[in-house]
């Protein structure tokens, strides 16, 4: 499912639930995304980094984090 089908069915289940134009709902949720520790706050280095004119992934060490990975794999099939 796109972002765009998560916000559509977010938004109705807030619309149901009398929730959607709740100030606090949109606060906790600006808080969930921006806040800290906040999910995106904690990608957005990463994903700016991707994005500069330098960038190669390559400059990532992500040894520990793809063998972890690879394990998992190993282990559920």
């Amino acid at each position: 499912m796109t972002l765009t089908g998560w916000i559509a069915v977010f938004a109705s289940i807030w619309k149901w639930s009398g929730k959607l134009w709740s100030l606090r709902t949109w606060m906790g949720g600006l808080n969930f995304l921006w806040g800290k520790p906040g999910i995106l706050r904690q990608c957005l280095p990463d994903f700016l980094a991707y994005f500069r004119k330098d960038f190669h992934p390559w400059q990532q060490d992500n040894r520990a984090l793809l063998g972890k990975n690879l394990q998992e794999l190993d282990v559920a099939a």
